[in-house]
């Protein structure tokens, strides 16, 4: 731990090595430090208010709106259905805000509470698994679908849950996911890491049913908050439950709000890169994460190949990491650091514009167990990190997930990559290998990238970026193709293997912090604001931090259950015991018992806790839980201990110190350890001379000079950080008596409460003055049971020679004889009491009054003093005094009053102090002794030698000095045999109502306040951004401005008033600009300071910040600014006045007419041509002939009057309205820009149109409000009509101002470029500038001036020679718009009985709009009345995505989709969202999904497409185009699959490519059929190519016809001719159709069999035309069943016949599960009906009924399908075979029969069967033997085995004669295993010989190649040499020959 941090002498060492620095970039200019800071013994409660609660140099490390808010006291309640929720603050504080930026989540604990088991665990198997547990729910919350949580992150979201399992040993998962939960079964699958996980694998897992291990599956849930007020919170959605929750509320959640810049998704904006992890001391808490996780100790590993250059696989350029050696088996995770020393971004070498660049990386991993490495396997980045599926091999596939880093940085900078390895250990080593998938280094930009989007560079550039640069024809005539330079090399610098410490500190709290050295030059101080620990309290006992923070309750009735204890009202009776679990309190009794106990950190080694009065000590807990008032108006606790202790100390001080809070005493009395409070008492004993030794009192009085008359109270002021402060309480009265301060110092141990330090003050000075007097004496042995803290009288006669004390001689209930006479003293002015020590065991009232219930069922008001017999305890009254005195100390502290309010009570023990009143009116005398009357009865009559005193009151009610009067016991010791010395001091009970009572806090200086540090500092208000942007500068200029923080007025005068922050010291800025834009980020400013500007702004999503600073360097949370920035003048294109110069077009302007009736015209070349600005070519767009000022304009203004001398003209193209289908667009215009510096005070420069202003000055401005209001020295504008207006338009107000628009705020607010000067004003006239420019689309095309002279003279200055600006580009072509859509379910498939194969529950419509800007998309159609999402409405568009891509979810549940033979077809309507009913712009197409049908129709189709690009039209594939394979099911279906790459040949792509100048996207459309999962499209089946972009929406269908035929190869034909589709209606028209028809004739027995060929239509038009060439191959749909064996039906059929009229047959099994007497099986199905469309039988009722084929959940029914069998279950499975022939060809049905019914079992151990279906039998016998399987063994009789036909012998059927292996069989084969006889057609076995049929050749073996022909045996041998040797019984021969000639021959030769 840091040694500042805390400074302590115990256990704990410190050690430098715990202040961590960690810096992952090899080059910064900050570090980030990590500092650990042990807190305290453990386990505390914790932080007070969340993060905000932990500082840096005395100032909270996040603000209110930043900090998580955790309060263990506050409760939130919600109500299911409604957004309002209620917080019970309970007396704390409730401080979180709703801030600038984020999105705040309310977590509510324990929501749910279920018992389950673990069933099985399964452990992670690579790199990112998790460890799995399969729970089953056993009481409590059921599971729902509420379970199932995102496995793929644990990050809030509205209504998401947070589960916690807590196993059966106590051991606490936080954040699993659960997920497959199956709410009928109830049971779910839990995940987590691989810690996690070990613990699950090592737990119990239940195999017991019966005696489940038991583990705890809790749920939190994150509701969304909308706002937060003081005591509520709003919610965005209903609450989904009801109920009332602990909880907390969550840091901003910036990944749910767009933010960008400057915190990189951090959710801190206080101290940048600060942060806190707080551990709170448990015993099995988890190790805290540090800069480097939890590890601390590190390893290098070997690198090979540091230069991550881009693969190349011929190279095997790979990185390679290896780990080896001892430590590599202990590595947990590695790190990898690439550096990219020049840093990572495109730059455009022309504009010098800078880009994103990308980089991607493939990472694989080999391990080694210890047997050797094994194959390289694909490391995936987690979700997390950034990354992308990359077409590593050019085959066109997404396929390689890569590690990514996307960056636009010009500075050196480091990438670290992170890749834990628990989950695979244990390995002995393990190597890496890093291939990089994009260019290192510049290359040929001409191929656009295949990684991410065109932005992403790294090997690769968009057409964006190329089109930059030049035109088309630029490249065509040789110009530069290189124009963007990428600048990303990397090197993987180091590669670390961490092993984890994994260190958790337990019974530690403590805490990591993390900050910036760029915000604290030095280490900042750290402090922690915590509740403190957790100690044992009674088991009665409610902690007021459990309750209200306020009121503690003794009301507790259930010592385990921590319920709603706003319900327990009722006091309880203290049972001595404490509650299982520790918990927070300040009480400092409790505090005190703990220290006293504890065995780890307190006096547990040597105290016992039946060592100590916890009865005595429950008192004072009580005492202190009293409230008192707190001098601020309200109440608080009357004693609160919040103490630090940071050294080893002396046991007995510490233990004194504590006793102070509670103004105690300490003393140990028959072997105990008490605590005595000085509060008030009533007496228990009397002292006069009497009853003291000598009757001596010594007497000591303190000096008056010596006495306190200021006491200094030292205590810990949270207002100023805890700091000790002195407090100052005096007697001024004694002051001014004494003329002197006597002033005395004292420490409030504990106290964090200014009105506790007073009363501590008030009491010390009380003492001093008022309780100077002590008295000492001895007395016998009648005293020994007095304790330190008892209170006594004492009667000193000696004093005034008045002896009011003595002895009593007699008493009776009336009178009291006494030892003496004193008649004489009484008189009658005064009124006398008596008291007596009467020996008796009691309990009196210690309080003023108190009305208590008594013995007879009523109550009794009690005075102090009185004796009380009977109280409510634990809602019973009861006789308090008890037998066991333990059972009298509970009733004691545990006695209610009437109204349940606890009662002080006394316990007197030996002896009571009684007072009566004296009737010294009848007094009679008797041998000197007085016998006097009493005012009422002794309880018990005092008797001779008890001791008595006399006080005399006045009547008045004060005593005289001759009275009794009361002592406390300081000190009694035993000074000898039987004697005690006794010092006590004077008391008075009246001392503790004047201390606590009429007392008031000091009021705060309200001229110089102090900055208090438990006050936010408040951030800056109303930040703005000022837009003004400048066409000579790169970059945007802006200006940031905001108002000064302010605070409410405290004056009661101004209630709701702001101020100005007093303590403001300065501001500090942050921003995301770089750099370059002329302030750093962090710079501080000064505290007058209001704006800062900035130049050379970026492009992109940006974020400013600023942060209020107070004089005492506190911080406030930041005020955040997001802007996107779009440079209106970006590029380095020339301009005027901030429009462009030129731009491209297909003509020029020609020569202006100078004559006629035209004279004065500037016309273009033609009336029709394309144009662009040079900003973004791939805009370009042709001219509209709607209107002629398109082509043509006048500029005969110029030759008016009105037209300002020396203004220069130019022809403006308003490029907006080029293709306008208005006729009044006017997009060429005459327009003049004017420089006024004196109509408006100040400078100001806008355009108009010339035009306009020759007709009418005025013109050139609109208004947009007459309401505007202005402020002098402002430059806000508050009016109406603001949200049309646009920077930097320029407006004038009034007739005397003008500036340009700066930012608007909404419609009603803006601001400009400069202040209002004037005085305020309000009602003045707003008016912007009527000439509308995008500067970045607009462009001038030339200037044009008039020369007056002679006739007058048009001229044009283009400058150079030319005529215009413009940039003539002749295949200059308008943007091609065109919309592709691909769905990711293409077709859907179903089964023949039209059951939908799979179920979808996610069917997306992929939907690409290329060519466009902005595309808006609609999508509508039929299709949506087939799936669950609805389609847009008619007008409602959808913006798509910024790469012109939107995807629409069409189908989001799982529930089945209908079939019938209507696709499901969906119109795409696409137009521009910046000219959105401009129809020349917008595009529709129908994109169809596809339904496939198993079964009679078993044909599946596909239409496809290729495309290509070309200037005209290309075309159609040749005969060496390759044939293209479709997949028409499965993965991939309804798409192209071979050739795998997109490029498919002759320029056809499968999908449509970028085009360039000049070049259309054309496409072709084939179609794919077949009953086959594939099918294959030669070239002559592509349609004609068709034009796909700059086109009129593409129409295209696939069309199906079908023919008859008598046979399988009847359908060679096809149409003849041409065939015309019409797509309106689908008609089709056949030139000859050649017996197709377009919809399916029906089958008959001459015509059997049914093709279908399909082509594709495609085009433009209505129409058409598909040559004979296209028409698919044919294919059958629809044929007769296979035909049965020959002979097998001939009952019903020829034998042996083409199967025309074959008969189908059918046999299978129907299943039984018996739970009804299983042992008896089941009756025969009753319904015998076999329906062929459904597959099955279906039908009866009861016990016989058989369910269909797609219902198996019913038991005691027939099934068509087995059902899942149980091991456990006492259920009998049975089975039955049915079979059955079709009465008729093509029938729909047929009846069946069964066979016997037998059981069905899937088995373990023996199993015999016996009977059965026949299948296993006795040679030649109907007889069934018992089959016997037993594991791996068979035991039976004989196996049979055929195909087509039974095993037989000459066509008899085998039978005991002739299955005895003596003869082949001319079908099939049988095994007798009884006899050992086998029978083959080419083999058998008898019980004598064995035989083959035909020759028999050795293949290998002592014999190879050996042939044995019938009588002949023969080897050949081939080679040189080679021959043939033979041996042949039947010429009685051996021939030895030479090849074929006979060389040898031996044996019979005639």
């Amino acid at each position: 731990m840091p040694q500042q941090s805390i400074n302590a002498l115990d256990r704990r060492v410190f050690s430098s090595q715990n202040d961590r620095i960690g810096n992952a970039v090899s080059v910064s200019t900050e570090q980030n430090i990590l500092v650990t800071d042990i807190i305290s013994e453990g386990p505390i409660q914790g932080l007070v208010n969340g993060t905000a609660s932990v500082f840096l140099n005395n100032d909270a490390i996040d603000s209110n709106e930043e900090a998580v808010y955790t309060n263990h006291v506050t409760e939130i309640t919600v109500s299911s259905g409604s957004k309002t929720a209620t917080v019970t603050k309970n007396g704390q504080d409730f401080t979180p805000t709703i801030g600038d930026e984020g999105t705040r989540f309310a977590l509510l604990y324990g929501v749910t509470d279920t018992k389950v088991k673990i069933t099985s665990v399964a452990p992670p198997t690579s790199i990112g698994d998790v460890w799995l547990a399969n729970v089953t729910r056993l009481s409590g919350t059921s599971f729902d679908s509420s379970f199932a949580t995102d496995v793929q992150t644990l990050k809030a979201s509205n209504g998401k849950r947070l589960f916690n399992f807590r196993t059966a040993g106590g051991v606490e998962l936080y954040g699993i996911s659960v997920f497959d939960v199956n709410t009928s079964n109830q049971t779910a699958k839990c995940m987590y890491g691989a810690y996690g996980g070990t613990l699950w694998a090592n737990s119990d897992v239940t195999t017991d049913a019966s005696n489940p291990v038991e583990n705890t599956l809790t749920s939190d849930i994150f509701l969304e908050i909308d706002s937060i007020g003081t005591d509520s919170v709003i919610l965005k959605n209903n609450s989904p439950i009801s109920g009332t929750f602990k909880f907390l509320i969550t840091a901003p959640d910036y990944f749910s709000t767009t933010r960008t810049g400057l915190y990189n998704g951090k959710n801190n904006n206080k101290y940048n890169k600060s942060g806190v992890r707080f551990n709170p001391g448990t015993l099995e808490q988890e190790a805290l994460t540090t800069l480097e996780g939890v590890g601390s100790s590190s390893t290098s590993l070997s690198i090979q190949n540091a230069a991550l250059e881009k693969f190349v696989p011929a190279n095997e350029n790979y990185t390679t990491i290896t780990a080896s050696g001892s430590q590599a088996a202990l590595i947990d995770e590695v790190k990898f650091i690439i550096n990219y020393p020049q840093g990572c971004y495109l730059q455009v070498d022309r504009s010098g514009s800078v880009y994103s660049a990308g980089v991607a990386y493939h990472i694989e991993m080999s391990l080694n167990d210890g047997s050797g490495y094994g194959a390289f396997k694909t490391v995936d980045p987690p979700a997390a990190v950034s990354s992308f599926m990359f077409d590593s091999d050019d085959d066109g596939t997404t396929d390689t997930p890569v590690w990514t880093t996307i960056e636009r940085r010009k500075s050196a900078f480091s990438q670290e990559i992170k890749i834990n390895l628990e989950a695979l250990q244990p390995f002995s080593g393990f190597k890496f290998r890093i291939s990089r998938l994009t260019k290192h280094a510049t290359d040929d930009y001409t191929q656009e990238g295949r990684f991410g989007t065109p932005a992403y560079g790294g090997g690769g550039i968009g057409a964006s970026l190329r089109s930059e640069e030049g035109s088309a024809s630029d490249q065509a005539s040789g110009g530069e193709e290189k124009h963007v330079s990428g600048i990303y090399t990397s090197v993987l610098s180091q590669a670390i293997g961490v092993i984890k410490e994994k260190l958790t500190f337990p019974y530690t709290a403590y805490a990591n912090t993390v900050f910036s050295s760029k915000t604290f030059q030095q280490s900042p101080t750290r402090a922690y604001e915590c509740f403190g620990m957790k100690v044992k309290v009674p088991s009665n006992y409610i902690t007021r931090e459990q309750n209200d923070g306020l009121n503690a309750k003794y009301t507790r009735n259930d010592q385990d259950n921590d319920a709603d204890v706003a319900v327990m009202t009722s006091p309880v009776l203290w049972d001595g015991n404490f509650r299982t679990d520790k918990y927070y309190t300040d009480n400092p009794a409790w505090v005190f018992y703990d220290i006293c106990t504890n065995d780890r950190y307190g006096l547990g080694d040597h105290l016992k806790e039946s060592d100590i009065d916890k009865f005595s000590l429950y008192k004072v807990a009580k005492y202190c839980d009293e409230l008192v008032p707190d001098g601020k108006g309200g109440t608080e606790p009357r004693f609160r201990s919040n103490i630090y202790l940071t050294k080893s100390t002396d046991a007995y001080k510490i233990l004194k110190d504590f006793a102070t809070v509670f103004r105690g005493i300490l003393y140990w009395s028959n072997s105990e350890f008490f605590a005595s409070m000085d509060e008030p008492k009533e007496p228990v004993y009397t002292f006069s001379r009497a009853n003291v030794i000598d009757g001596a009192f010594d007497y000591q009085s303190t000096g008056s000079k010596t006495r306190a008359n200021q006491i200094v109270v030292s205590w810990n002021n949270p207002q100023n950080e805890y700091k000790l402060e002195p407090l100052i309480i005096e007697d001024r009265e004694n002051i001014l008596k004494t003329n002197t301060i006597k002033s005395e110092k004292a420490v409030a141990f504990g106290c964090t409460s200014e009105g506790q330090a007073i009363r501590y003050g008030r009491w010390k000075l009380w003492t001093a003055i008022n309780q100077t007097e002590i008295a000492s004496f001895k007395t016998g042995i009648n005293a020994a049971f007095l304790s330190p803290g008892d209170i006594v009288n004492i009667q000193d006669e000696t004093d005034y020679q008045v002896p009011f004390s003595g002895r009593v001689s007699a008493c009776t209930s009336s009178a009291i004889t006494i030892d003496r006479d004193i008649s004489s003293h009484f008189s009658g002015s005064f009124d006398y009491t008596i008291c007596a020590i009467l020996p008796k065991r009691t309990i009196v009232l210690n309080q003023d009054t108190a009305t208590i219930a008594n013995s007879g069922g009523s109550t009794t008001t009690f005075s102090r003093g009185d004796e009380v017999t009977h109280a409510t305890v634990g809602g019973s009254t009861i006789q308090l005094l008890n037998s066991n005195e333990d059972t009298t100390k509970r009733n004691i502290v545990s006695a209610v009053d009437s109204s349940s309010n606890s009662v002080n009570l006394q316990y007197v023990e030996e002896t009571l102090v009684e007072e009566r009143a004296l009737n010294t009116g009848s007094i009679s005398t008797a041998d000197g002794k007085n016998t006097i009357g009493l005012g009422s009865a002794f309880s018990v009559l005092p008797t001779n030698g008890d001791v008595w005193a006399i006080k005399e009151t006045s009547t008045s009610g004060v005593p005289t000095v001759a009275s009794y009067k009361q002592y406390k016991i300081l000190d009694i010791k035993e000074s000898g045999k039987t004697e005690y010395h006794i010092t006590a001091v004077e008391h008075y009970n009246t001392k503790f109502d004047l201390i606590e009572q009429d007392f008031s806090l000091a009021t705060p200086d309200v001229l110089y306040q102090r900055e208090s540090a438990t006050v936010e500092v408040p951030k800056p208000i109303n930040l703005r951004v000022l837009r003004t942007p400048m066409d000579t500068s790169p970059g945007e200029e802006l200006t940031l401005e905001w108002d000064p923080p302010v605070v409410q007025s405290t004056d009661t005068e101004v209630q709701g008033a702001f101020t100005e922050y007093e303590h403001l010291g300065e501001f500090e800025i942050q921003h995301s600009f770089g750099e370059e834009s002329g302030l750093l980020s962090g710079t501080k400013i000064p505290r007058d300071a209001r704006s800062v500007p900035f130049t050379n702004v970026p492009q992109g999503p940006q974020i400013l910040g600023v942060t209020t600073i107070s004089n005492t360097g506190r911080r406030s949370a930041q005020a955040l600014f997001n802007i996107t920035v779009d440079d209106i003048f970006e590029g380095n294109h020339e301009r005027i006045g901030g429009i462009v110069k030129g731009g491209y077009s297909t003509r020029d302007i020609d020569k202006p007419i100078n004559t006629g009736s035209q004279k004065g015209t500037v016309k273009f070349s033609g009336t029709s041509y394309v144009a662009a600005p040079l900003t973004s070519i791939q805009s370009a767009k042709a001219n509209t002939s709607a209107d002629a000022d398109t082509y043509a304009l006048s500029c005969t203004a110029l030759a008016n009057a009105a037209y300002p001398a020396g203004a220069i003209a130019y022809l403006f193209m308003d490029f907006s309205a080029l293709d306008a289908s208005a006729p009044n667009a006017n997009a060429l215009k005459l327009i003049t820009r004017k420089v006024d510096s004196t109509t408006f005070g100040s400078t100001i420069d806008y355009w108009y149109d010339i035009t306009k202003y020759v007709a009418n000055t005025s013109s050139i401005w609109s208004t947009v409000t007459t309401g505007a209001s202005v402020t002098q020295g402002s430059s806000q504008v508050i009016g109406s009509g603001f949200a049309a207006l646009e920077v930097p338009q320029v407006v004038i107000i009034g007739s005397s101002f003008a500036g340009k628009i700066a930012h608007v705020v909404s419609d009603t607010l803006m601001y400009l470029d400069r202040p209002w000067t004037a005085a305020s004003a309000s009602s003045q006239t707003l008016q912007k500038q009527e000439l509308d420019i995008d500067f970045q689309d607009d462009f001038l095309m030339s200037s044009v001036s008039y020369d007056s002279s002679g006739s007058g003279t048009y001229r044009l200055g283009g400058g150079a020679g030319a005529l215009s600006y413009l940039q003539i580009t002749p295949d200059l072509e308008a943007a091609t718009r065109t919309v592709v859509t691909t769905s990711n379910i293409p077709l859907l498939s179903y089964q023949a009985n039209n059951t939908q194969t799979t179920s979808y529950d996610n069917i997306q419509l992929t939907i690409s709009a290329l060519g466009y800007e902005n595309p808006e998309i609609n999508v509508t159609g039929s299709g949506f009345t087939q799936v669950n999402a609805s389609a847009d409405g008619t007008t409602s568009f959808t913006a798509a995505a910024t790469n012109g891509v939107l995807i629409k979810t069409v189908q989001s549940n799982n529930s089945a989709i209908a079939y019938d033979e209507t696709p499901i077809d969906f119109t795409i309507k696409v137009r521009e969202a910046l000219d959105p009913d401009n129809t020349n712009k917008q595009t529709t197409i129908t994109h169809s999904i596809g339904k496939v049908r198993e079964g009679a129709a078993g044909a599946a189709s596909a239409l496809v497409y290729l495309y290509k690009n070309s200037a005209s039209a290309p075309d159609s594939p040749t005969s060496s185009f390759p044939v293209v394979t479709v997949a028409l099911s499965g993965t991939g279906g309804g798409t192209i699959t071979l050739p795998t790459a997109t490029l498919i040949a002759e320029g056809w792509h499968k999908t449509p490519q970028a085009t360039s100048a000049g070049e259309k996207i054309w496409v072709i459309a084939a179609t794919g059929n077949s009953t086959e999962s594939t099918d294959t499209i030669p070239y002559n089946e592509w349609s004609s190519p068709v034009q796909f972009s700059s086109a009129d929406a593409i129409n295209s269908s696939t069309i199906e016809i079908f023919k008859r035929s008598s046979s399988g190869g009847g359908a060679s034909t096809k149409p003849i001719g041409d065939t015309t589709y019409t797509f309106a209606n689908g008609s089709i028209s056949f030139a000859n159709a050649n017996g197709w028809s377009t919809t399916a004739p029906g089958l008959d027995a001459s015509n059997p069999y049914l093709y279908k060929r399909t082509a594709a239509a495609i085009g433009t038009g209505t129409t058409d035309v598909i040559p004979d060439s296209e028409w698919s191959a044919a294919v059958i749909v629809s044929q007769p069943g296979p035909a049965g064996a020959d002979g097998q039906d001939g009952q019903n059929g020829q034998p042996g016949g083409a199967g025309s009229n074959g008969l189908r047959a059918v046999q299978g099994y129907l299943y039984y599960e018996k739970q009804t007497t299983p042992g008896t099986a089941p009756s025969a199905p009753v319904e015998k009906t076999y329906v062929f469309s459904s597959g099955d039988i279906n039908g009866g009722s009861g016990a016989t009924e058989v369910l269909g084929l797609s219902e198996t959940s019913a038991v005691d029914k027939w099934t068509n399908e087995p059902r899942t069998q149980d091991p456990t279950s006492t259920n009998i499975h049975y089975t039955v075979r049915y079979s059955g022939t079709e009465t008729s060809a093509g029938a729909s049905s047929l009846e069946v029969t069964y066979s016997n019914i037998v059981r069905f079992t899937n088995f373990t151990g023996v199993v015999s069967f016996n009977s059965g279906t026949g299948r296993f039998r006795s040679a030649g016998s109907d007889v069934y033997d018992t089959t016997t399987i037993d594991g791996g063994s068979i035991t039976t009789g004989i196996l049979l085995g055929g195909t087509g036909s039974s095993p037989n012998i000459s066509g008899a059927a085998i039978t005991n004669s002739n299955g005895t292996g003596t003869a082949f069989t001319t079908a099939g084969s049988y095994f007798n295993l009884g006899t050992g006889t086998i029978a083959t057609p080419s083999f058998r076995v008898s019980a004598t010989d064995a035989a083959f049929s035909g020759s028999i050749t050795a293949a290998a073996g002592n014999i190879a190649g050996w042939v044995i022909d019938g009588d002949k045996l023969s080897k050949t041998t081939t080679g040189t040499g080679g021959g043939t040797i033979e041996l042949n019984a039947s010429t009685n021969q051996i021939v030895i020959k030479d090849g074929a000639t006979p060389r040898v021959v031996i044996g019979k030769l005639s």
